[in-house]
């Protein structure tokens, strides 16, 4: 239910409704370095060469169910890590290069939305008529 940019452009990170967050990156990688034979057309790309027409396809770096409910936000923090909200009501800190959740906090109601300053790296959650927040 969420998607974002990292601050370098590297990386896109996704949250969705089956709880599942997901880091892609922002350039097509050839299909045999995926081990996707055949992409699905939606994920395929012909790259134009009058020899040679490479198939592209766009697959995720990870992927990790990191809530039992919608995963409703997600941000990077820094190059290193993720934060992601969902209406499981917790905030869940993965670190990216070893795809593993490293913290899980509980605010004890669904999460709609999520933010994180880049001075204090403090993380604001928005529930059904409140703000809350978890540093």
């Amino acid at each position: 239910e969420d998607v974002c940019f990292d601050a370098a452009g590297k990386h896109i990170a996704t949250a969705s409704t089956d709880g599942i967050v997901s880091v892609w990156p922002t350039r097509p990688v050839p299909a045999s370095a995926s081990g996707d034979a055949e992409p699905s057309t939606a994920k395929r790309r012909r790259a134009s060469s009058k020899t040679e027409a490479a198939v592209m396809s766009i697959i995720p770096r990870f992927t990790l169910r990191a809530h039992t409910q919608s995963a409703t936000g997600i941000r990077f923090v820094g190059e290193a890590k993720l934060v992601s909200g969902g209406h499981d009501g917790c905030v869940k800190v993965v670190d990216i290069e070893s795809t593993s959740e490293e913290r899980s906090l509980s605010c004890g109601k669904a999460i709609n939305a999520l933010d994180i300053s880049d001075v204090s790296g403090l993380v604001v959650t928005a529930h059904a008529g409140t703000v809350g927040e978890a540093k």
